[in-house]
């Protein structure tokens, strides 16, 4: 392992673990949002429960394509490129 290598590695796995708090917290959302839809079982409670699933989902999205484009990143791809061809 190259020395710019190795000496990237603290940062980037310091990014990974903050990217998959940023993950975590949609998810859980999207889960606390849909068991109190289910408990509540009223037609109005199902509606904000599925808009805000929706909301919490784009952000679990957004967060696993922060994750791809950091890794794609640590595997010397540009940035350009990354935005070019977006995964």
């Amino acid at each position: 392992m190259s020395t710019s290598v190795s000496a990237a590695l603290p940062l980037l796995l310091e990014e990974l673990e903050l990217d998959l708090h940023d993950l975590v917290q949609p998810l859980m959302t999207l889960q606390c949002r849909l068991e109190i839809a289910q408990m509540l079982a009223d037609p109005h409670s199902v509606d904000q429960a599925v808009a805000g699933a929706l909301d919490d989902a784009a952000r679990a999205c957004a967060c696993v394509q922060r994750l791809r484009d950091r890794l794609r990143l640590s595997r010397g791809e540009s940035a350009a490129d990354i935005e070019a061809n977006p995964r």
